[in-house]
């Protein structure tokens, strides 16, 4: 069922990003993607009117202040987007984020190239506002259904601000939720591919439950909206983008092999420019190093109860890098386990 459900929300994707692309070289054998490069480190915080993003809205539907930016839907039919003017290949998106309530109403933070290359950093649900989702395709391939993750939080993700955040890689892919790794996908051996082309990094609030979407994607997004809630609002602040490639423009596109314009892709080590660590600091959190960790292959979610009872919180154990204990250290799966059992159950 839910593969049903993935692919209809895909299409629709796919289908917004056609028609907003100059071209798409995977679909246009003619096409030339020229890409404008970001080529460093920026941060936004929001409170005005952003030099690095640029929005498909005008007041009031997007508006700049104390707490950030806020995007709104006032009536049916309206899809608020907020979006990079400059492409990133390979490096790090963070920002904080409030998103939106409301049955069926989804918040989305992405990253996504030309020809459909796509990472979902974090998509929100309104009427489940204790989990997100997080995802990635190639190419716009909607073969199989079956790379998509979701991450159960005790908190209250359309009432509080967290900071979500993607570092992309050659090598991996890595999702984190205030600061902690909660997913990782490696290229080598990956038999569903790996994003590999220039991306912008987007923000969007849409209603999945509009009665006229299909039944399939409007079962995904959490069911019917109720259309007396409006208007929906989805917050954001502190964004922080970083490219670790550089240059002008990347292009590749008609049996071109990508390029970057007076640079070079990946040519940038990780933190290592004084102009990012002032600007961007490791507020995204430390990368695992898959040499010094011993690792678990799988995924779940554990129940964290308080010492002397009470309220049961959910922690997500994160995919392919074994667990994270209270203490904050990263030992193997079987020791990690044994620790979080002593710390929080007996």
């Amino acid at each position: 069922m839910m593969s049903k459900l993935r692919l209809f929300w895909i299409l629709s994707a796919a289908a917004l990003t056609v028609s907003s692309s100059p071209c798409n070289p995977t679909q246009d054998k003619s096409c030339v993607a020229q890409n404008d490069a970001l080529s460093t480190a920026v941060f936004e915080p929001l409170t005005k009117a952003p030099t690095h993003l640029s929005s498909n809205v005008a007041a009031p539907s997007i508006t700049f202040g104390a707490e950030g930016a806020k995007m709104r839907i006032f009536e049916r039919g309206e899809n608020s987007q907020l979006f990079s003017t400059s492409y990133i290949l390979y490096g790090r998106a963070e920002a904080q984020i409030r998103a939106s309530h409301g049955k069926g109403v989804i918040s989305s933070m992405y990253m996504q190239s030309d020809d459909l290359d796509e990472i979902d950093v974090a998509e929100f649900f309104g009427g489940e506002p204790h989990k997100f989702q997080t995802n990635y395709f190639v190419k716009g391939n909607i073969s199989n259904y079956d790379r998509d993750r979701y991450h159960n939080v005790y908190d209250d993700l359309t009432q509080e601000w967290h900071t979500f955040g993607v570092e992309w890689t050659p090598e991996a892919m890595f999702w984190y939720y205030n600061g902690q790794i909660v997913r990782r996908v490696r290229s080598a051996h990956n038999t569903q591919g790996f994003p590999s082309s220039p991306m912008q990094l987007k923000f969007s609030l849409w209603v999945g439950g509009e009665p006229k979407n299909h039944p399939g994607t409007i079962e995904w997004a959490g069911g019917e909206a109720d259309w007396k809630e409006l208007p929906y609002e989805m917050g954001i602040r502190n964004v922080r983008l970083v490219d670790y490639s550089s240059g002008e423009k990347y292009v590749y596109g008609s049996g071109q092999d990508l390029t970057a314009h007076r640079g070079q892709v990946f040519g940038k080590k990780k933190r290592d420019s004084s102009q990012e660590k002032g600007e961007v600091g490791n507020g995204i959190g430390s990368v695992v190093d898959d040499e010094k960790e011993e690792m678990c292959d799988d995924e779940r979610v554990l129940e964290k109860v308080p010492k002397g009872g009470g309220e049961k919180k959910t922690e997500e154990v994160f995919e392919g890098s074994g667990s994270r204990v209270q203490s904050g250290f990263r030992v193997s799966c079987v020791v990690s386990f044994m620790i979080y059992l002593f710390q929080n159950v007996l």
